[in-house]
This record gives structure tokens, C-alpha cells and sequence, in this order.
């Protein structure tokens, strides 16, 4: 089965999750540390699992000093 899952950041820092275009879960407001990008799959079986990723990017907006 295939999914479409999609994760929206606003500038308020809240995070929405979609599966299939659907709405699945927001969060409250991120900080700077839940921002760690990383993808992984969990399966409780031994049968082999592909994963195609599109794309994935994150950036975060650091002060000059």
C-alpha cells in the first residue's frame, strides 16, 4: 500500500501531518530542537519494506552574533 504523508510547518511553529491528504494530527508550537531531520520506518515483520523519500528539507532561521 502506498501513503502520501505530508508534514506542514506554519510560521507559528505548528506542525500538521497528512496521510492521503488527509489531516491526521497538528501540534503545538515546535521549538528549535524538535526540528531534527531524520526519516524512519518501523515494521514488526522480517519481510522486506521499501521506501521512496521525494524530497525532505528543513531550515532554521539562526541570529547573526
Amino acid at each position: 500500500t502506498q501513503y502520501h504523508l505530508k508534514v506542514v510547518i506554519d510560521s507559528a511553529r505548528l506542525a500538521s501531518f497528512y496521510i492521503n491528504g488527509v489531516l491526521v494530527v497538528a501540534t503545538a508550537a515546535l521549538t528549535s530542537s524538535d526540528l531534527i531531520p531524520y526519516i524512519g520506518v518501523e515494521t514488526t515483520t522480517t519481510a522486506a519494506r521499501s521506501l521512496q523519500v521525494l524530497g525532505q528539507s528543513i531550515s532554521r532561521l539562526v541570529a547573526a552574533s
